[in-house]
């Protein structure tokens, strides 16, 4: 097994575990960001995240707060992020399923997606008792099927990468930090899992903040590994992004 065979499916792996969301478009997205540089809504096999192609101390500071944005948390939903992040967006360029550039938004129609996200957001606060606690449901389900998910990546994999770095290979460094990228997307889930639980039981708002913050650690933690990652094959981003 080649780790450069794997570099896209990782990439969206650990995005999506980190910040999976519904996202409306059903093609990807390539936002130029006066603060962030560029973003791309990246959707592969289904799975939808964010990934920061250009590295800074705000766009890791971005992510941090983003995975622990309680709507994304509590019910699966990105929008109050999508709608800060553009808010900024210079130009947004949209992509169909084969990468191919079908249109560019001005700023009128990035202004709209700013609007749009907003009212998603609007209708979350306006649900009901009983809406709630669907959505909480959904969102534990959810999390399950990312656990069993993750589960059936490291079956897969974790054999194969362990054997990478016992002999040395070439890429045992690859391998070591997708070793622990599994470990902290572990973490993710289950810091969300009780942030969610701590949501259902109403318990006092100072337990859940800090369980809020638990995800945002161990998110950031994935975030770094994700981009020691990537550096390791940069060419291969380049192309998976361009």
């Amino acid at each position: 097994m080649r780790l450069k065979g794997f570099v896209k499916m990782a990439a969206a792996v650990a995005a999506t575990l980190v910040l999976m969301a519904p996202v409306k478009a059903d093609a990807s997205e390539i936002i130029d960001s006066t603060e962030f540089g560029t973003v791309v809504v990246l959707e592969v096999e289904d799975m939808k995240g964010i990934v920061f192609v250009n590295e800074s101390d705000e766009a890791k500071q971005f992510i941090k707060e983003a995975a622990a944005d309680p709507y994304f948390v509590r019910y699966n939903y990105m929008d109050a992020t999508l709608a800060r992040l553009k808010a900024g967006a210079t130009s947004i360029t949209v992509l169909d399923d084969d990468g191919n550039v079908i249109g560019v938004k001005d700023a009128e129609a990035i202004r709209q997606d700013v609007m749009n996200h907003l009212a998603i957001v609007g209708t979350l606060n306006a649900m009901s008792s009983e809406e709630i606690q669907a959505m909480e449901k959904y969102q534990l389900a959810l999390i399950d099927e990312q656990e069993e998910m993750l589960d059936y990546i490291r079956e897969e994999m974790e054999a194969d990468l362990k054997d990478m770095i016992k002999n040395k290979d070439e890429e045992a460094e690859g391998a070591r930090i997708l070793l622990d990228i599994f470990k902290e997307l572990q973490k993710v889930l289950d810091a969300k899992r009780q942030t969610v639980l701590y949501y259902q039981q109403q318990a006092a708002p100072e337990k859940t903040q800090l369980s809020l913050l638990e995800v945002q650690d161990h998110a950031s933690k994935v975030q770094q590994a994700l981009l020691d990652f990537c550096k390791l094959y940069e060419a291969d981003l380049q192309e998976l992004f361009f």
